[in-house]
């Protein structure tokens, strides 16, 4: 294993939880694999609390948002990107809603709701053509 995705998306009070969680992890971890972490967009967007994690990288996921989804896609439909660098490589996107076509340069990890055949291969393939 070269790599290892943790998914969690911490609340508030288990943000002390998670950090330590991640630091017992890295100190485990050989330092030549990378550590990465879903991430929620307001996460990446507005709060910092991420920028101290000892991970390589944090995937925004921007579908599921919730109460901060027209924030996070007003401020990257007008051309900002994440805050944090960590959040700035990766994006996590979902089968089964609009994708927003400024990331799609970058690594995309897509989640399906529904079992993956060539249709749906095919379909993805199209959606992330430039």
């Amino acid at each position: 294993m070269r790599e290892l995705q943790i998914d969690f998306d911490a609340r508030r009070s288990q943000r002390h939880f998670y950090r330590r969680l991640l630091e017992d992890l890295r100190a485990q971890w050989p330092a030549d694999r990378r550590l990465s972490i879903t991430a929620l967009g307001s996460w990446c967007l507005a709060d910092d609390w991420i920028a101290e994690l000892p991970i390589d990288e944090a995937v925004p996921m921007l579908f599921r948002m919730g109460m901060d989804e027209g924030n996070i896609l007003h401020a990257l439909s007008n051309g900002q990107d994440f805050r944090d660098p960590l959040c700035r490589s990766s994006v996590g996107l979902s089968t089964d809603e609009p994708w927003p076509q400024p990331l799609l340069d970058r690594h995309v990890f897509l989640f399906n709701t529904h079992p993956w055949d060539a249709r749906m291969v095919a379909a993805v393939q199209r959606g992330l053509q430039p």
